[in-house]
């Protein structure tokens, strides 16, 4: 089994070395790592949140020292369509996330307001 506190100085290093760091407004984990059951098979999923300024979204996996971090970078419209496309496929996986996982940066309140906030 993985060791949970060592997620969080992967995470750091991974950000240390983002393209985009200068544009993320908020960061939210989630999955297993979050919840306390991780195997020796998760990945550490992980919401960059982007200025709403930003004209661009990026999704990747990159393994850092042995960790494998899946992000998605993508600014506030975005994920507020990923919420209305998940209530019209009948499913919650997005708002689950945002709803379970733990918000590590959140400078202008945007990810706590989506918690606050039930699906439309």
């Amino acid at each position: 089994m993985p060791a949970k506190e060592n997620w969080k100085a992967k995470l750091e290093l991974f950000l240390s070395d983002f393209e985009h760091a200068k544009d993320i407004v908020g960061i939210l984990v989630c999955g297993s790592y979050i919840t306390g059951h991780p195997s020796s098979h998760s990945d550490l999923d992980v919401h960059l949140v982007l200025d709403e300024r930003v004209n661009y979204r990026e999704r990747g996996n990159k393994i850092v020292d042995g960790l494998l971090i899946e992000y998605f970078a993508n600014p506030p419209r975005q994920i507020l369509a990923y919420f209305d496309r998940d209530l019209q496929d009948k499913t919650l996986m997005c708002q689950t996330q945002f709803a379970t996982g733990e918000i590590l940066l959140d400078t202008n309140g945007v990810v706590m307001g989506w918690r606050r906030k039930r699906p439309r």
